[in-house]
């Protein structure tokens, strides 16, 4: 019996078309940042726990065996979830989605490594005219610093479908 391998590229170039990835620093849990978001912004973010992405980590130690030197490699596997906070766009059938970048020392994204917090908007080009978010986001209070990220030479972006 052949093997099926199932082709992604087609799927990440689908999900990202005409997206928009901004990484947030903010000091703040994500409860937090949404609550800021929703009352400044006029966004409706919501905690969506079935969307949390799930990052598996293998981790290699060596567990002592029968005898003095033996060592015994044996890879233990860690499972990372990373919140997802989801704003229903209403006139698209789409969704702006808030990922928290680190859990545990842990990062979604290791290509962003300084980011707390990754917004994803679809549909940019159709949203940005009606509504500048960078300049919603700099209003918030607990917000340091906004930044756009390109998401073509990003190698983890397959972290962000969910």
């Amino acid at each position: 019996m052949a093997k099926l391998i199932l082709n992604t590229e087609d799927v990440e170039e689908d999900f990202f078309s005409d997206c928009r990835l901004l990484a947030i620093g903010a000091a703040l849990p994500g409860y937090t940042l949404c609550w800021w978001l929703n009352h400044v912004c006029d966004f409706d973010f919501v905690r969506e726990p079935e969307m949390d992405v799930c990052v598996q980590e293998g981790r290699t130690f060596y567990k002592k065996g029968g005898n003095l030197f033996d060592e015994v490699p044996e890879v233990q596997q860690e499972l990372f979830y990373f919140p997802v906070y989801k704003h229903s766009l209403p006139y698209y059938d789409s969704c702006v989605l808030l990922y928290t970048n680190t859990v545990d020392n842990k990062k979604l994204m290791p290509d962003v490594r300084f980011a707390d917090f990754l917004m994803l908007i679809p549909f940019a080009s159709y949203i940005e005219p009606d509504t500048n978010v960078y300049n919603d986001l700099i209003k918030v209070p607990d917000i340091s610093w906004v930044r756009e990220i390109d998401l073509e030479p990003l190698k983890h972006k397959r972290n962000l479908i969910v």
